[in-house]
């Protein structure tokens, strides 16, 4: 969302004056909205190992999680009384 003080851009491509916006979300939400949007196009400013370790510790719970789900749910399977059984090969 881009704004001044004429209109304001949605990211679909809509353009509404401000005052149709305000009339709409209310003056309050359209400047709580166009003071978090203003601070969202500045760049963040991320330290690199900060990140590196972020990145890295959702990669591995990604996979515990996966692991988890799957040893689960063969064990489900596995311990079944059907017939026609599944079996997960992990």
């Amino acid at each position: 969302m881009k704004s001044d003080d004429a209109g304001v851009a949605f990211c679909d491509g809509t353009v509404l004056h401000s005052s149709q916006c305000e009339a709409g979300f209310g003056v309050d939400w359209m400047t709580a909205i166009v003071k978090v949007t203003s601070s969202l196009s500045r760049p963040p400013t991320v330290d690199l190992s900060s990140l590196a370790s972020l990145a890295a510790l959702t990669l591995v719970t990604g996979l515990v999680l996966r692991l988890s789900v799957m040893y689960s749910a063969a064990g489900h399977f596995n311990n079944s009384d059907n017939t026609d059984m599944i079996v997960l090969d992990i």
